[in-house]
């Protein structure tokens, strides 16, 4: 059975839609019923009797959700007033977060383990966290990385605060979002596996 995933979210300033639907979350089933293929998704939506669904997920099954605190204690008022050029922004985000991004990505390279992402739940390397394609649809598994010879997959920022986080953000944008506020939720999800719903 083929497994139905959200890569796309359309009116994002619906309460409904912006508070309970996530990039990345799977659709297991639509008003009770679970759909076969995409011809069955599609007419379970348009032939439905009611405007209002019912819909079954599984909240982001390849996620993590990192909570970090106490934002501001570690930025400094300046950095807190100013739009950071993201070459400063690249160091803060290392230095103070522990995080080492792609540049003008929101691709984690590395987790440094001196940075809140680290202290806060995302404790192991990404290069350590992998998943195999099951079949041509795109249908990922993740594993934790072992003596088999399988794809290595970093993680990529895709939500701070429910906000969604364009892959193509820079170090800038991300800092601008984690310090608006002196504590963040962030989600991140394997690279492979978004950048393949991206192309």
């Amino acid at each position: 059975m083929l497994k139905f995933y959200i890569f796309k979210i359309g009116n994002l300033s619906s309460p409904t839609i912006g508070n309970f639907l996530h990039f990345g979350d799977q659709i297991l089933s639509i008003n009770g019923e679970s759909p076969n293929d995409v011809d069955g998704l599609l007419q379970m939506v348009r032939y439905s009797k009611s405007p209002i669904f019912t819909l079954k997920l599984r909240r982001l099954p390849y996620g993590r959700v990192i909570m970090i605190t106490d934002i501001h204690s570690v930025i400094t008022e300046d950095q807190l007033q100013i739009n950071l050029e993201n070459s400063v922004s690249l160091e803060i985000l290392k230095d103070t977060f522990g995080l080492k991004l792609k540049q003008n990505t929101a691709k984690i390279e590395k987790i440094y383990d001196n940075g809140f992402f680290y202290k806060n739940g995302l404790k192991y390397d990404p290069n350590k966290v992998s998943y195999e394609l099951e079949n041509s649809n795109k249908i990922f598994t993740l594993k934790r990385n072992n003596q088999n010879k399988e794809r290595l997959s970093k993680w990529v920022i895709t939500e701070i605060n429910g906000d969604l986080i364009n892959y193509r953000s820079s170090a800038e944008e991300i800092l601008a979002r984690l310090k608006l506020n002196d504590s963040a939720s962030i989600v991140v999800q394997p690279y492979d596996l978004i950048i393949s719903y991206l192309r």
